[in-house]
């Protein structure tokens, strides 16, 4: 299948997602999954999986790991014009000394997301609850200011700036306006002094130097939203509550890319009269009913083919009586276990054990 990706690809200049995921919902990982998929087709292209051991015994590194081995695979293949990532700071710091002809941007709605989390900070003072009202107006802002900025930054950064004036009901000025048109209704949002307190809470946060630094890295719109569903995805094949070896973890993430790539361009599923069917869904964040399509059901015509060429694959193995050989990034090869001291006997151990109680 990745080979057919590639010859269908050919020459040209592909722009991918890269995200990892982690095999346990804590701060000690041992295995990363680091996953490439196509911006705009959305199929899996590659994925690279990382052990603990393979990073110095550092999980925190291992999603900057899977990252480069990732990319240089993937550029001996296809020619990566660009990489959406998170905003990861060792994502940017690699891709700025060692990728420099690899246009680098970041995941939109993670970065809305923040901008979420500063302004609800600062409504938590009584003198800023002015502010609350207008938190999601001002992300819808952002939003629209990527969206339409065309790759300008300047343009994008004078449009996200202009946000201050709108908010105390100025909307033009003498250089420029608004892009909105003629206000009917603003609903329960009170207009905000511009001598307010709230006023240079929300001026702290949209003129911030860092956040203003970081809007190179938006000026292309680009999310990673697809991946991350499909991060969820995977999850069915290898729960993050279940251990696994690295063999079996690396083959749940091939059935899992595989199964996303086959059923990814399924059609919306219709009922006995022939209408579209749609379902309802509550939405956390927002608070409110969402509507969402309901497709196809998965049909699994490849696995048929799958297993008749895996047991064929075995019966070669099996009549050459010898024992497959283990990949070339098997972490057994680096280092037997996780443990950075050598085991030393059981009976040892025992001796030494002294309870807490």
């Amino acid at each position: 299948m990745q080979e057919q990706m590639f010859s269908t690809l050919g020459d040209q200049s592909v722009v991918v997602a890269g995200d990892g995921q982690m095999d346990s919902p804590g701060f000690c990982a041992k295995n990363c999954v680091y996953t490439l998929m196509h911006e705009e087709l959305n199929y899996v292209l590659h994925i690279e999986l990382v052990d603990v051991r393979h990073s110095q015994l550092k999980s925190a590194v291992m999603e900057r790991v899977g990252c480069e081995r990732a990319l240089d695979f993937l550029m001996q293949k296809l020619k990566v014009d660009e990489l959406v990532t998170d905003a990861s700071s060792q994502l940017i710091k690699l891709l700025d000394k060692r990728y420099e002809k690899v246009f680098h941007q970041l995941d939109i709605w993670h970065k809305s997301n923040k901008l979420d989390k500063k302004l609800l900070k600062a409504c938590k003072k009584r003198k800023n609850e002015v502010l609350k009202a207008w938190i999601a107006p001002i992300r819808n802002h952002f939003w629209h200011c990527v969206k339409n900025c065309g790759g300008n930054l300047m343009k994008l950064k004078t449009e996200w700036i202009n946000v201050l004036k709108h908010v105390t009901n100025v909307h033009t000025w003498y250089n420029g306006q608004c892009s909105h048109g003629p206000l009917n209704d603003v609903g329960e949002r009170q207009w905000i002094n511009k001598d307010s307190a709230a006023m240079q809470a929300l001026r702290d946060i949209v003129l911030d130097k860092k956040f203003l630094k970081t809007l190179p890295f938006y000026t292309r719109f680009r999310h990673t939203g697809k991946l991350e569903a499909y991060h969820s995805h995977r999850l069915m094949y290898a729960p993050k509550r279940f251990g696994f070896k690295y063999e079996g973890l690396f083959a749940r993430s091939l059935l899992a890319a595989i199964d996303h790539n086959h059923h990814l361009h399924r059609k919306q599923a219709r009922n006995a009269k022939g209408e579209l069917v749609f379902s309802r869904r509550w939405s956390k964040r927002a608070k409110r009913w969402k509507v969402v399509i309901v497709k196809e059901k998965k049909t699994y015509s490849y696995l048929p083919v799958l297993c008749a060429n895996l047991l064929k694959e075995a019966s070669k193995e099996f009549m050459k009586k010898i024992k497959p050989v283990s990949s070339e990034q098997n972490p057994k090869k680096v280092a037997p276990t996780i443990a950075s001291l050598p085991a030393p006997s059981t009976s040892e151990l025992v001796k030494e054990h002294v309870s807490r109680f």
